[in-house]
C-alpha cells in the first residue's frame, strides 16, 4: 500500500478525500505508518447492519451522492436507488473430458471458450512449447475480438456472437494492465465452491474518496469507449466491458478445479495456461509456478502485438514463438505477468495453490479443524 500511495501521489493529492486519508500530512504515508479511516469504519458498520441496501438508499447514499455531486458527478439519489445486481448464468464448453465456466459478457470470459474449442480442434502436441505459436496467435485474435466487440450484452452482442465472431482485421486499441485486481477461490466439504474476481480498476479506482463516507469509488467507467458507433459506447444503464473472470471447471458432472486469476486482458490467456498444465497432471502449485508468456499489452508501450515472455521461459518455447509473426519481449528477472489462485478437487481431498509471484497463500483445513468451535 505505501508503494501504491507513492506511485499515484499525484492522483491522490488531487482529490481532498484521498488527500486526507493518504497523505495526511502533505506527504504519503509510508511503510509502517498507521493508515486510519475512521468514516469509512462507520460505513461499513451502517452496511453491516442494513445491508446493501444501505448503500443504495437512505442517509449514506445521500450523504455519498452529495459529496460526488459536489465533485461535478452527474449521479442522483433515483440512480442509486436504481441500483440492482443483475445475476447471469454462466456460459460454458465441453473438451479435453472437462466442461469449463465462465462469465458471460459484459466480461471477456468468452475468449477462453474460443481458445479451448480451437485447441480441441486443432489437436496440438505441445500448444504451451512447440505449437506455442498456434495458440499465441489465437490469443491475439481472441484479442482483437474482445477489443472491438466486447459491450454490455444489452447493447446487442452476446456470448453465442462473441463465440462465431469472425476476427477483425485490424487490431484494437492496447491497454496496459493497471489496478490491483484481488482474485480468490475457496471449496468447502458440503458442494459451495467460489471462484471471485475484483477490481476498482486503477490501483486507488477513480481516486475520488467521498469525505463523509470513506467510500472509494471506483474506475471501471474507464473502459466505455467515447465512439458513438463502438457497442461498448459509454450511455445511461450499460455496463463497461471488462477483463474479470471466474472460472469453475466439471468433470463428470463433478467439480473438479477452481479458478480465478488477476493480470488484465491476459486473464484468458493465463486460465489457458493453468488449464492446459492441470490438464496435463500439473499439481496445483507446478501449474501456478510455470513460466508463462502472454500476447498483448501488459505494460506501458507495449502494443497489440507485444508478445511478454517471462525469463523462465524455455529457449525451445521462444523459438516456437518468434514464429508467430509477433513483437518477442523477454521480461527482466523481477517482471511477473498476472497471479493465479487455484484449487484441484483430487476425489480423497483438495490441492491448493496460490501464485508465487503475488503474496498470497493456500491452505486446506481439515473437516475437525473446521467444525471445532
Amino acid at each position: 500500500v505505501a508503494r501504491a500511495i507513492i506511485a499515484d501521489e499525484a492522483a491522490l493529492d488531487a482529490d481532498a478525500g484521498c488527500r486526507s486519508v493518504f497523505l495526511p500530512a502533505g506527504s504519503p504515508l509510508a511503510e509502517g505508518d498507521e493508515l486510519r479511516q475512521p468514516e469509512l469504519a462507520k460505513t461499513l458498520g451502517l452496511l453491516a447492519e442494513g445491508g446493501p441496501d444501505a448503500f443504495y438508499t437512505g442517509e449514506l447514499a445521500e450523504r455519498w451522492v452529495a459529496g460526488l455531486s459536489a465533485l461535478g458527478s452527474a449521479i442522483t439519489l433515483e440512480d442509486a436507488a436504481a441500483a440492482a445486481p443483475s445475476v447471469e448464468d454462466p456460459i460454458s464448453l465441453e473438451a479435453f473430458g472437462v466442461e469449463v465456466f465462465t462469465s458471460p459478457p459484459n466480461t471477456q470470459g468468452f475468449s477462453l471458450l474460443r481458445t479451448l474449442r480451437m485447441l480441441a480442434t486443432e489437436e496440438l502436441g505441445d500448444p504451451l512449447g512447440g505449437d506455442a505459436a498456434v495458440l499465441a496467435k489465437d490469443f491475439a485474435a481472441n484479442n482483437r475480438i474482445r477489443s472491438r466487440w466486447l459491450a454490455d450484452p444489452d447493447a446487442g452482442i452476446d456470448a453465442a456472437q462473441l463465440l462465431e465472431m469472425p476476427v477483425p482485421p485490424k487490431e484494437g486499441d492496447a491497454r496496459a494492465a493497471t489496478g490491483d485486481t484481488v482474485g480468490l477461490v475457496a471449496v468447502s466439504d458440503d458442494g459451495w465452491a467460489v471462484s471471485l474476481v475484483q477490481s476498482v480498476y486503477w490501483p486507488f479506482g477513480a481516486a475520488v474518496l467521498e469525505p463523509s463516507t470513506g467510500i472509494l469509488f471506483q474506475n471501471r467507467g474507464t473502459s466505455f469507449s467515447l465512439d458513438p458507433a463502438h457497442p461498448a459506447a459509454i450511455a445511461a444503464g450499460r455496463r463497461p466491458p471488462h477483463t474479470l473472470m471466474p472460472v469453475l471447471v466439471d468433470r463428470g458432472g463433478r467439480l473438479a478445479y477452481v479458478l480465478a486469476t488477476m493480470g488484465g486482458q491476459a486473464q484468458a490467456q493465463i486460465h489457458t495456461h493453468l488449464l492446459l498444465r492441470l490438464l496435463a497432471g500439473a499439481t496445483a502449485a507446478e501449474a501456478t509456478s510455470a513460466p508463462r508468456w502472454i500476447v498483448g499489452a501488459q505494460e506501458e508501450g507495449d502494443t497489440a502485438r507485444t508478445l511478454s515472455v517471462e525469463p523462465e521461459v524455455d529457449a525451445a518455447t521462444r523459438d516456437a514463438l518468434l514464429s508467430a509473426g509477433l513483437d518477442l519481449k523477454v521480461l527482466p528477472p523481477d517482471a511477473e505477468l498476472g497471479h493465479s489462485n487455484v484449487v484441484v478437487l483430487t476425489g480423497g481431498g483438495y490441492d491448493a495453490a496460490s501464485d508465487p509471484r503475488s503474496d498470497g497463500s493456500a491452505v486446506v483445513v481439515p473437516a475437525s479443524a473446521a467444525e471445532a468451535p
